[in-house]
């Protein structure tokens, strides 16, 4: 819970209320109260908040499972960084209510693909790579020559290689990369030589 403004104090409160029922309920959270508020004489929030902590909580604090309440101008970087990344939500005063960050958080996120899957038109199922015999460990786009100095990759326009395929090609003299788009034209085969 990161809060600046002194007017957003309930936010706080419905956090410190919401970890005294996680508590009742038998579930352990850490809930950490970052005070961003740059007075410098007397700190007002904190000790708000700390009334708030012990009022609510029952003094629960800066124990495993506690309320842990920290001035940000008092933290290291390396520290927010640690507590922002191993956090499951972080609540501000500046997102909105209480409910509609809770709201955002769990909307679904999309997943994008691993790997991007490229499609050259439209994918017709009867035209393929044909099998190559001559092949060792032909994978339905390419193999070992059999003397298994080269590896042969065939594609056709409606038949790409599952995902972008990339081979190094280096040895003490030279160094290069080709891709299997790396072809003058559709179809050609794509040969390499190992020495």
């Amino acid at each position: 819970m990161r809060i600046e403004d002194r007017e957003n104090i309930e936010l706080v409160e419905r956090m410190v209320q919401a970890h005294s029922y996680w508590r009742m309920k038998g579930l352990a959270v850490d809930l950490v109260i970052w005070n961003e508020d740059r007075s410098v004489y007397r700190d007002i929030m904190s000790e708000k908040i700390n009334g708030l902590i012990t009022a609510t909580a029952g003094g629960v604090s800066n124990q495993s499972g506690g309320i842990f309440l920290r001035r940000a101008d008092q933290m290291s970087e390396e520290d927010k960084i640690l507590i922002q990344t191993v956090s499951r939500i972080i609540i501000t005063d500046k997102g909105g209510t209480l409910a509609e960050q809770i709201e955002f958080v769990a909307q679904p996120k999309s997943q994008r693909p691993l790997l991007p899957v490229r499609k050259y038109g439209q994918e017709r199922t009867d035209e393929g790579i044909p099998e190559r015999s001559d092949l060792a460990y032909f994978n339905g786009f390419g193999g070992f020559t059999r003397d298994g100095r080269e590896y042969v990759i065939n594609t056709v326009r409606s038949k790409a290689t599952p995902a972008p395929w990339v081979n190094v090609l280096a040895n003490r003299n030279f160094g290069t990369v080709i891709s299997e788009s790396g072809r003058p034209t559709p179809g050609a085969k794509t040969r390499m030589s190992f020495v």
